[in-house]
């Protein structure tokens, strides 16, 4: 064990115990890589700093939870993952309702072509393949290509199987190429 991993089992068991300081410790200490998990599956400052509040405060709730057998940051990197899929999944839903919504007014009023607002949310061609997978290829990719994680610590963090893995990489990287191909023919 190392002296990190029984630091955050210390740091767990005054938090389990009520101990707010020793949860401002943990914050500090893996706000950062939180933060940076959750940016690249929701793809957005606001929204990944929401997310990494949200993980946090499950943290907390969900202590009893905790193996302390385990290391802290592949538990934690889970919690921050569903909260950040949990956050893609409510937004796709809200832009789906103002996308129906903004289709009605058109209709409505004659109006003969919406603003494309999504286009001017992406500004460079890597972004914008990536906020086209679903929530689950990009998930899946994010934690291979920017986290470096082995398939084996990705279906732990998904708690999906090694092979659902693999599909899913093979799946994001075939999207992606088409995606990057497609940008660069028309650029």
């Amino acid at each position: 064990m190392s002296i990190g991993d029984f630091l955050d089992r210390q740091l767990l068991k005054r938090v389990k115990a009520g101990d707010g300081k020793a949860a401002d410790l943990l914050v500090r200490r893996y706000q950062r890589r939180a933060y940076e998990t959750a940016y690249r599956v929701v793809l957005g400052r606001e929204l990944a700093e929401d997310v990494v509040q949200d993980a946090f405060l499950k943290m907390v709730t969900s202590v009893d939870s905790y193996d302390f057998d385990q290391p802290f940051w592949p538990w934690f990197r889970r919690i921050v993952v569903n909260a950040a899929l949990n956050a893609v999944r409510s937004r796709n839903r809200r832009r789906k309702h103002e996308q129906e919504s903004a289709r009605e007014w058109a209709a409505e009023t004659g109006a003969s072509r919406l603003d494309p607002a999504e286009a001017a949310d992406f500004q460079e061609s890597v972004r914008k393949a990536l906020a086209k997978l679903s929530p689950e290829l990009r998930t899946t990719f994010v934690l291979r290509a920017s986290q470096e994680l082995s398939y084996r610590e990705i279906a732990e963090t998904l708690g999906v199987p090694v092979g659902t893995v693999m599909s899913r990489l093979a799946k994001a990287r075939e999207l992606l190429k088409r995606e990057l191909k497609d940008y660069e023919n028309a650029g």
